[in-house]
């Protein structure tokens, strides 16, 4: 994230495994999506594991909620211990505030910097297909496979996007499918390529990640927070939508905490 902030400010940055973002004068220099390599003193990026960040996901989607560490557990479908870890590195953080009703975040905003810089969206598999039918109607037909043969799913990227913000645009049906996607494709008649196609399908390294999912109209779509973290990776206009996503549906229930960081 600190690099998104760093091009939308007109800065330029290098960081230390390569990747950059140099305007200036007649010189353009752009590279992205080298890893940063992190001591193992400092090395944060493992402690996102997805028992981790299903604890994660269930504190961004109650802000104003205080839990106990076996509620918290117990809405996460983890061990009471690694709720237990997840508070105590959240503390050391302080990024956490707790009373004698329990626990919640304070900084959510530090928080998702860290966790959007250190998340891994190529831990789930993504399969491309084609289709000639339009976008609102693959994803009209998808939803309606997926609720009859009782799959998990959720639209995701900017298809969950536009449901927060119509404003955005986009021209691909990008969704998570926690089973065998065969019934899905045969029912759909997509073909799959190895181009770009029209239609991106993913099966979820944790079915975390469809926690929370909402329901617009007829289809479901991942959280505003999970929407934010599949967008981070993409560069232009994901950016654009993570900013959108951030001030109008995760930000605003985070008003007090926020509010008293500022003070």
């Amino acid at each position: 994230m600190s690099a998104r902030i760093c091009r939308q400010n007109g800065v330029g940055y290098l960081d230390l495994s390569g990747n950059c973002h140099l305007n200036f004068d007649f010189i353009f220099v752009s590279k992205t999506g080298r890893s940063v390599r992190l001591s193992k003193k400092s090395n944060f990026r493992s402690w996102y594991s997805p028992r981790v960040e299903r604890v994660l996901r269930v504190l961004f989607l109650h802000p104003q909620r205080w839990w106990s560490t076996w509620d918290l557990a117990m809405e996460a479908l983890v061990r009471p211990g690694q709720a237990l870890d997840v508070k105590h590195q959240l503390k050391k953080r302080h990024w956490l505030e707790e009373s004698k009703e329990g626990l919640r975040l304070s900084r959510p905003d530090l928080l998702l910097d860290d966790w959007s810089e250190n998340y891994l969206p190529g831990r789930s598999v993504e399969r491309v297909f084609s289709s000639s039918r339009s976008v609102i109607e693959i994803e009209t037909m998808l939803a309606s496979v997926c609720q009859e043969l009782v799959i998990p799913y959720a639209l995701k990227g900017f298809s969950a996007a536009m449901r927060f913000d119509p404003i955005l645009q986009y021209s691909r049906v990008s969704a998570y499918l926690a089973s065998d996607l065969s019934k899905v494709i045969s029912a759909l008649e997509l073909t799959e390529t190895k181009g770009k196609g029209n239609v991106s399908l993913w099966i979820p390294h944790d079915e975390g990640l469809l926690h929370g999912a909402q329901q617009f109209e007829h289809v479901k779509v991942t959280p505003p927070i999970q929407t934010f973290l599949d967008l981070i990776s993409l560069e232009g206009r994901g950016e654009k939508a993570d900013n959108s996503i951030w001030e109008h549906c995760i930000k605003p229930g985070w008003t007090p905490q926020l509010a008293g960081a500022a003070a």
